[in-house]
């Protein structure tokens, strides 16, 4: 399923002090084929033989795609066989239903449910720092300490010593 223009995805390091926000124009899994490998990597790391038969690309596509893969930190090759880098899948976001520049509902009951939303982009349980929490919430929102504050109110994150975790 195309994204629209504009729609962005946050990728962050296996380094959780480090996120890098990449365009969906920029990103290797707007083509259909890289989605299709990536999912078969996703469900059972293999050879690109493998991959390029369960796809149904021919191998020198499948091989270009898993560079690119690679190239962007979504897959890894170990002794042959492709798996995906796991430490990403925690924070590749579909922020569809959150387009670049939400306003935040005034009105409680519609600010609770985009707040319920918002929190869903992080991984429960998984620590954040600040800057991190501060970086994911930008593309959402820009008046992201607002919205920062509005999700540990609400009991969805809660915050120690500069440190964010979904309940």
């Amino acid at each position: 399923m195309a994204q629209p223009d504009g729609v962005d995805q946050i990728a962050s390091s296996a380094d959780e002090n480090t996120a890098t926000a990449v365009s969906f124009a920029e990103s290797p899994l707007q083509e259909d084929g890289a989605r299709r490998v990536f999912a078969a990597v996703l469900l059972d790391p293999a050879a690109p033989a493998v991959v390029a038969e369960r796809v149904g690309l021919d191998l020198r596509r499948t091989m270009r795609v898993l560079g690119s893969l690679a190239a962007s930190g979504l897959v890894e090759s170990h002794d042959g066989t492709w798996s995906v880098v796991t430490a990403r899948l925690t924070v590749t976001i579909d922020r569809a239903d959150l387009p670049a520049g939400t306003p935040i509902p005034r009105r409680a009951a519609a600010r609770d449910a985009f707040l319920r939303r918002a929190a869903e982009l992080f991984e429960p349980g998984a620590p954040y720092p600040e800057v991190q929490v501060n970086r994911i919430l930008a593309e959402v929102n820009p008046d992201f300490a607002a919205l920062r504050r509005y999700l540990v109110e609400a009991q969805l994150l809660s915050r120690s010593n500069g440190i964010y975790v979904r309940g």
